[in-house]
């Protein structure tokens, strides 16, 4: 079976999410797909839901970029890994950042059905995203709404 028809719908994808064009990133997916962060609070089932998953990832991720390091596999399933890098404000642990610059890998794995992303399992560098939040130079705002050292706030 030829791979190319997957492999050239996941490098699609992977470009619509760089430039969060969700119409064009959403075509790519099955009806009923699935998406893990493995580590993470479980799956996300379903297009409609994994789409309202990245825009929100995204507010707190407006200019995150990521480059494809490497994909293989074949016509059912293409393993990526990415170099991505960004600046993450939002909340996290019960702390708010703002403009943390962050750069981290990631590795995907997608599984087709009927040439669309059936299930997508993302790892990424979880302890490298807590060790750089916990080391940037941006403040920090604590649960009581004020502007702390990073020292103070740790």
């Amino acid at each position: 079976m030829d791979r190319e028809p997957f492999r050239t719908l996941v490098e699609g994808f992977l470009r619509a999410e760089n430039t969060r064009d969700w119409i064009a990133w959403a075509s790519c997916l099955h009806p009923e797909v699935e998406y893990e962060l493995v580590g993470g609070s479980g799956p996300v089932p379903g297009r409609d839901a994994y789409v309202r998953h990245m825009q929100r990832v995204y507010q707190e991720l407006p200019d995150w970029r990521f480059e494809t390091v490497h994909l293989y596999g074949d016509e059912q399933v293409l393993l990526a890994e990415f170099d991505g890098a960004g600046h993450f404000s939002g909340r996290h642990e019960g702390r708010e950042y703002h403009q943390v610059p962050l750069r981290l890998g990631a590795v995907c794995i997608f599984e087709a059905r009927e040439v669309l992303i059936y299930r997508v399992r993302e790892y990424f560098d979880h302890r490298g995203y807590e060790r750089q939040l916990k080391s940037g130079h941006s403040p920090v705002v604590d649960d009581e709404g004020y502007f702390r050292s990073r020292e103070e706030a740790l």
